[in-house]
């Protein structure tokens, strides 16, 4: 509002309707103000403008008018240059027309501004009305059919070619000076109006300096337009030097002058300045008027300083001029930032005794102070009095209310009301949300504010097309900054090759510059493509709030996103990116099964984060290995067990140890991998290694080899006792079937229909194998079918007890309802009991060097267990 630097003083009076309330109203997730579209919208007053004089008044009505005089000026010397028939006429008569711009422009604007009243000079609104009318009618068509480079024969298509035009670079001049309009005074105000309102303050300065240096010398209407350019862009100390260069050559400054500076201020933050400038307009004997008292009221907002503005406030009164609702907003928007609750409340009575309907912007202020001084019930009473559909920032100040408050069922209430209505949720409404859920453990809720535990399928498809699209303009640029560097130089004399090779480095540091940031761009697309429609625009707190919330519902490829959408966020990607969230998400990863993004996640804490992967990373992502599904994610489990034999190498290297093994959990969750992904490779590594350990219990451990020897089988390879096992060759079969419970049920089934006892590792066809064959069974995923048909061969056979166990099979898979037992990550439940309950669990910390000194799945949170339903393990 007021609040916003200026903007509600530049705003006209008058509710602009339920459309500034929906969801075209976005926040980075900063200032809850923001929220708000950037400004106090005013209400309507019971007032109509002609029975009394308005207070601050809209400055659009003001700078229409004036341009509008001015456009009208420079289409009169149009008129007049083509009536003369050739261009040095034209050029005359343009010169001619710019000596009287200033005295003209004055009177014009001294007509239009009939009806202001004791010096204010915003004119009848009927004829401002009119002349944005006309602007709307007649500049946009021709505007919008211009192309960069074509010809400017008018003012239209000047500003035209001027927007499209980039700064600092002279490509300004060429263009005024290709250009067969010859603009004066009036055009170069008009065109730098037209930058300002674009944002563009540099091509405002440039076509300033450029009026100068054809002899038109500065004058008040073209100086204001610039402070106000400057303004916009908050550029206060530009703007501070362009009145200081008024006053030194003798140029009068008017209201509009002292307006456009103090708001320059507001939006600067700089409310010392804005008073100076406030006090100097009234000792020049220029009397404020409504714009100029809600831009300082602005600066006390900005500067946090209450107690001025409503002293402000009170001069403004006392000077006869009737406050409006753009000025309450302003004032209140000044109680919001200072916090100060009763003074927002008295402000908002008298509003209403004023006649003046409080606005969305008033509720949300009031509210919001009452935030500010955490009077947090009287902040839920203040919205829950709204007589008024919210918009998105009353909702989030109700929802920072009950965040303090810890009022839950309030901000349910609040929030389905909001989705209800059909506003688009900002990041200051999810992240305050999500706050209030936290704090009262409403952890669904939380899950529910970023679409649940589902990805949304539409929003992740979309942002996977733009990152491939991201993707090839990175190689594209990367490949520009390529040929750029390689470029030889352009001429052969030793001058030109000097000036050649400069321009060449200038040409390859450019690109070299553009393909980094194409490159950052593909990263944050590739992350935002990852994170399952979970919004990247939250802090970092927000985030760590919905990763608590997947982690007590077990819903860890979640929390993987939610920490994806959290590296991509520019509010949170630096705290993302640290080794304690590095290793949160590598043991959601575990604990749901995620061995592909575990590798990755892996491979990225190994390249930005300083150290490396810690031993307790390095274990989670085994473990998100050895409990994900087979096949799910190849050869994954092999490039994690040589990141963790390089690292205990090299500790083992830095101690003077001689033994190099990774610990007995690492060998046993690796050589589970391979006899789930028959990686043979993997399974006669893990097995060398794990033969040279000299820890105790490591070399020939028997789930150790009942897990290579599967993996061999599993791969087509026979078992060579001789070459592989050494003297522990023989495999029990409890440790078969504790591999098999452990995801490798299929590995399990094939190396026990080996025909002969030597190609089964020494088992022999009795009861204890056909305990085997049950255990993978009825593990989840198994194919019972193949087992049952194993066990029925073995029955004929004789087999003592595999006609009991063939009935055993069958009558389970009957209660499961299927031939099978299941399917889904199945190797992640059991294999998780396995890890947890049958192994020693040790402090994270330590280097996975000894028996004793590694968990795959340091520091879990076992809430995850008991939504697995973790059957006994082997």
């Amino acid at each position: 509002g007021g609040g916003g630097g200026g903007n509600a003083a530049r705003r006209a009076s008058g509710d602009r309707g339920a459309s500034d309330a929906r969801g075209d109203r976005k926040s980075g997730g900063g200032d809850d103000r923001d929220a708000r579209g950037g400004g106090a919208r005013g209400g309507e007053s019971s007032k109509p403008p002609s029975d009394r004089r308005r207070g601050a008044s809209s400055r659009d009505d003001r700078d229409d008018a004036s341009d509008a005089g001015d456009r009208a000026e420079t289409r009169r010397s149009e008129g007049r240059n083509a009536e003369r028939g050739n261009g040095d006429a034209r050029r005359r008569a343009s010169a001619r027309d710019g000596d009287g711009d200033d005295r003209g422009a004055d009177d014009r604007r001294s007509s239009a501004g009939g009806g202001g009243g004791n010096g204010d000079p915003r004119g009848n609104h009927h004829q401002n009305a009119h002349h944005r009318d006309h602007r709307r009618d007649s500049r946009p068509q021709r505007a919008a059919n211009f192309n960069p480079g074509d010809p400017t024969k008018d003012l239209d298509s000047l500003t035209a070619a001027i927007s499209h035009a980039r700064p600092g670079v002279g490509e300004i001049a060429r263009i005024l000076a290709a250009s067969t309009f010859r603009p004066g005074a009036p055009a170069f105000t008009v065109l730098i109006k037209a930058c300002g309102r674009a944002g563009a303050w540099e091509k405002a300065v440039e076509l300033h300096d450029h009026m100068k240096a054809k002899g038109m010398g500065a004058n008040t209407i073209t100086c204001s337009a610039l402070i106000n350019a400057c303004g916009k862009s908050r550029q206060w100390k530009k703007a501070l030097e362009v009145f200081e260069e008024m006053r030194a050559e003798g140029v009068e400054a008017n209201i509009y002058t002292y307006s456009a500076l103090i708001s320059a201020c507001a939006k600067g933050k700089q409310l010392d300045k804005a008073l100076e400038i406030f006090e100097l307009c009234k000792v020049n004997g220029v009397e404020p008027d409504g714009i100029t008292y809600g831009a300082m009221i602005s600066a006390c907002e900005k500067g946090r300083r209450v107690d001025k503005a409503l002293e402000i406030f009170v001069q403004m009164k006392k000077a006869g001029m009737e406050a409006n609702a753009i000025t309450y907003n302003a004032l209140l928007a000044a109680c919001e930032r200072a916090g100060k609750a009763d003074d927002a409340r008295e402000v908002f009575d008298d509003m209403k005794r004023d006649g003046i309907k409080p606005d969305r912007v008033a509720h949300a202020a009031l509210i919001g102070a009452c935030v500010g001084e955490e009077r947090y019930q009287a902040a839920i009473d203040a919205y829950k009095a709204m007589k008024i559909d919210p918009d998105a920032a009353v909702i989030a100040n109700a929802l920072k209310a009950c965040a303090g408050g810890g009022f839950v069922a309030d901000a349910v209430a609040v929030w389905q009301r909001a989705m209800k209505e059909g506003i688009e949720p900002t990041a200051s409404m999810v992240t305050h949300a999500l706050a209030a859920f936290e704090k009262g453990g409403a952890w669904k809720n939380a899950i529910d504010v970023v679409g649940g535990l589902r990805a949304d399928a539409k929003a992740t498809a979309r942002a996977a097309k733009e990152a491939q699209a991201a993707r090839t303009r990175a190689d594209a640029a990367e490949k520009d900054a390529k040929d750029a560097l390689d470029a030889p130089p352009p001429a052969l004399t030793a001058a030109a090759l000097v000036a050649g090779k400069s321009a060449r480095e200038e040409r390859a540091a450019k690109a070299e510059k553009e393909a980094e940031e194409a490159a950052r761009d593909a990263r944050v697309a590739s992350l935002v493509a990852r994170a399952g429609g979970v919004r990247a625009d939250l802090p970092i707190a927000s985030y760590a709030t919905i990763a608590k919330a997947c982690e007590r519902h077990g819903a860890g490829k979640r929390l993987v996103e939610t920490w994806c959408a959290a590296r991509a966020s520019p509010h949170a990607s630096a705290d993302a990116s640290t080794t304690p969230w590095f290793e949160r998400a590598l043991r959601a990863c575990a604990a749901s099964g995620l061995g592909k993004e575990a590798r990755e996640i892996l491979d990225a804490m190994i390249a930005e984060c300083d150290g490396g992967a810690t031993a307790a990373a390095r274990a989670s992502a085994l473990g998100a290995c050895a409990a994900s599904p087979a096949g799910s994610a190849p050869k994954a489990a092999a490039a994690v067990w040589d990141v963790i034999k390089t690292a205990v190498g090299a500790k083992a290297k830095a101690d003077g140890a001689l033994d190099a093994c990774p610990a007995l959990q690492a060998c046993r969750a690796a050589a589970v991998c391979a006899a789930k992904e028959a990686d043979a490779a993997l399974a006669r590594d893990v097995l060398l290694s794990s033969s040279k350990a000299s820890t105790k219990g490591v070399a020939g451990d028997a789930v150790i080899v009942a897990a290579v020897a599967a993996a061999l089988a599993l791969a087509g390879e026979n078992y060579d006792d001789d070459a592989n096992a050494g003297e522990n060759s023989a495999i029990d079969a409890d440790a078969l079937a504790t591999v098999a419970r452990s995801g490798a049920h299929a590995a399990a089934l094939k190396l026990l229909s080996e025909p002969d006892d030597r190609a089964r590792g020494g088992i022999a066809l009795c009861a204890e194998a056909c305990a085997v064959v049950v255990a993978a069974c009825e593990t989840r995923g198994a194919d019972v079918d193949a087992g049952t048909k194993l066990l029925e061969a073995w029955a004929e056979k004789g087999v003592a007890g595999a006609a009991e166990a063939a009935k055993k099979v069958k009558e389970g898979a009957a209660s499961r309802g299927g031939g099978s037992a299941g399917a889904g990550a199945g190797g992640a439940r059991v294999f998780f009991g396995f890890l947890c309950v049958c192994l020693p669990v040790a402090h994270p910390g330590n280097d996975m060097n000894s028996p004793k000194s590694c968990e795959l799945f340091p520091q879990h949170d076992h809430r995850f267990v008991p939504s697995w339903n973790v059957g006994a393990p082997g």
